[in-house]
């Protein structure tokens, strides 16, 4: 399985052993079941590629199978559908694999190298003077570690890490000096400041009594002034609420007005010149039957009638109408006109016809007899009757 890589990058049988411990026991815990990635609750991230070829190679042949061993980039992607992408999650997440992703070049031969570091710390005296910190400062510092991987000999090597060591310390010495100064000047501030106060605290009674009703007069003008910023808000309140109102009212006349602007346009378009058009069309014709008189009054019926059709069909149409009272009744009125008026000329004209045949009913009985008698007297040029085959196409 390592075949063809250097002896320094292998992985240990420990270290091999754990991960296909870890890779089994993944495989166990999920559902037998499962058929997309989506459902997958459990997976291992890592940057073995080999570790992930071996997953392959455990899923060859299975069309369903679902990885176990995935890299950090493909889990991200796996990892929005649950929770979404932002720089903390990346962070938190890049920061959990620390060193093996910011840096492929961390291996065991760098740790090599910092165990060496370590082993030539026990043979500086006095090494347990130096503090923790100075001895990570060491260890983490990079130009040292190419320092001491160069160096050809043990005695250069202790040289390097003990220079570099008490250059460290120096530095360190040196913050410490700053530091403490700086603490110093702080408790040096520090005291002036007590001693500040307690001049204040030694001040006469005078003073603080006059100081006490000072701020008993700002905090009553501070109430007073609170009180009338709440009255003000108030008015402010009333006067904004009154203006809606008014805006309201105005908003409800403005669409009053127009309301009764379109109903006396559906009354002027849809009654009035209906009724007198057709009034003044039926009243000419009527004339040519009647009396003047009575030829007037057919018009206005027939105009009437004509006014209510067109109400009929148009009027449940316009808002203007069934938002208006007196347009609602007129409209109302004249649809039960014009339902009565159908009713009723549907009524005189069965009359009239019911009348008409009972009237004639003698003479289209003649009528019939006298056409089938003819039909069977009347001979054919060849002296035989006339037959009721139809003709010959020829």
């Amino acid at each position: 399985m390592s075949a063809g890589i250097p002896e320094a990058r292998r992985k240990s049988y420990e270290a091999v052993f754990h991960d296909i411990y870890v890779w089994h026991c993944i495989q166990r815990q999920r559902d037998l079941q499962l058929s997309s990635p989506l459902d997958a609750k459990e997976w291992f991230v890592t940057l073995d590629r080999r570790l992930v070829g071996f997953d392959a190679y455990k899923g060859k042949g299975n069309s369903g199978w679902v990885p176990v061993c995935v890299d950090p980039s493909t889990f991200i992607q796996f990892a929005q559908f649950w929770m979404p992408r932002s720089a903390q999650f990346e962070k938190a997440l890049f920061g959990s694999l620390k060193l093996p992703l910011l840096f492929r070049e961390f291996d065991s031969e760098t740790e090599d190298v910092s165990l060496a570091i370590i082993n030539r710390l026990s043979r500086i005296e006095a090494v347990g003077d130096f503090t923790a910190d100075e001895i990570h400062t060491l260890l983490l510092n990079d130009a040292v570690r190419t320092r001491f991987r160069e160096s050809p000999s043990d005695a250069e090597q202790t040289a390097i890490v003990r220079d570099e060591l008490l250059s460290i310390h120096r530095d360190t010495v040196e913050k410490s000096k700053k530091l403490e100064h700086e603490l110093s000047e702080e408790r040096t501030r520090k005291d002036a400041l007590v001693q500040q106060l307690d001049s204040v605290s030694l001040s006469s009674e005078a003073e603080r009594v006059a100081s006490q009703e000072i701020s008993t007069k700002h905090k009553a003008e501070m109430a007073e002034r609170k009180r009338n910023e709440e009255a003000l808000r108030l008015q402010l309140e009333q006067e904004r609420q009154s203006r809606i109102q008014l805006e309201e009212a105005a908003q409800r006349a403005n669409e009053q007005k127009e309301l009764a602007k379109k109903a006396r346009k559906y009354f002027f378009l849809c009654m009035l010149l209906p009724f007198v058009g057709s009034s003044l069309i039926f009243g000419a014709f009527a004339l040519i039957l009647f009396t003047p008189l009575r030829a007037v009054g057919v018009g206005s019926a027939l105009g009437l009638g004509t006014t209510a059709g067109v109400v009929k069909f148009t009027a449940a149409k316009r808002l203007a109408v069934t938002e208006t009272s007196w347009l609602r009744r007129v409209c109302s009125v004249l649809t039960v006109g014009w339902a009565m008026g159908v009713a009723g000329v549907a009524a005189t004209a069965n009359a009239v016809y019911s009348n008409y045949l009972s009237n004639h009913q003698d003479d289209f009985v003649k009528q019939a007899v006298a056409t089938t008698t003819i039909n069977r007297d009347a001979p054919t040029s060849t002296g035989k009757a006339p037959s009721l085959s139809p003709p010959n196409g020829n």
